[in-house]
């Protein structure tokens, strides 16, 4: 099947990648590493996809390699950061905010600032719940709800602000919202009062603090 790459036919070629990709022993993964840089676009573009099913530590730092190189095809970029999303790998921020702000990235790069602990991710995730595209805006919901239990309240409270006039786009943005007020009820009454029991009785009991 290596050999079956070799041929000048791109379609060919093309149709090759897409069963190694379904094979994905590690055979087949490393004879999709050597033709990420295939002079086709659509074949490299295919490569990268299959490689983002396979996943694994050899396929994403190749994946990674080819994203940065300075020659990558635009769509093929397209394709190694929806591999890299779709396959969960947690790039730093300086990974990726080479894309951030390009409206051809920009699903993709919420996908992974949904996965990056940074917390400079959080601006452009913000922004990317206003977005023009709903399904764009649908990612950025998805991304900041991987990091809801990260937020600082200040960031809670933006967010609220924004949702609340996004409320319908997504179902996902409802349980948001109430996530964040059960938990708050949570943290500051059900969480607080085991350690207000009185030993003695087992019970918690009201206390006057005369002043």
């Amino acid at each position: 099947m290596t050999e079956a790459l070799e041929t000048p036919d791109p379609d060919h070629r093309k149709f090759i990648v897409d069963v190694l990709g379904a094979i994905g022993t590690p055979a087949a993964r490393d004879v999709l590493i050597k033709r990420l840089d295939d002079p086709d676009r659509n074949v490299g573009a295919a490569v990268a996809e299959a490689l983002g099913r396979i996943a694994g530590p050899e396929a994403i730092v190749s994946l990674k390699r080819r994203l940065a190189a300075p020659d990558t095809d635009l769509i093929q970029r397209v394709y190694i950061l929806d591999a890299l999303a779709s396959s969960r790998t947690r790039l730093s921020y300086e990974e990726v905010s080479p894309w951030i702000g390009q409206p051809v990235f920009e699903r993709q790069v919420l996908a992974l600032l949904g996965l990056c602990e940074d917390p400079r991710a959080f601006e452009p995730l913000l922004a990317g719940l206003t977005a023009t595209a709903r399904k764009t805006r649908e990612v950025a919901v998805k991304a900041l709800a991987r990091r809801v239990t990260d937020l600082t309240d200040v960031q809670v409270r933006r967010i609220r602000e924004v949702l609340e006039e996004l409320r319908g786009v997504h179902p996902i943005i409802e349980l948001i919202l109430d996530y964040r007020q059960l938990s708050k009820i949570k943290s500051t009454y059900i969480d607080a009062l085991p350690a207000l029991i009185n030993h003695k009785t087992g019970r918690v009991h009201t206390c006057l603090l005369y002043t």
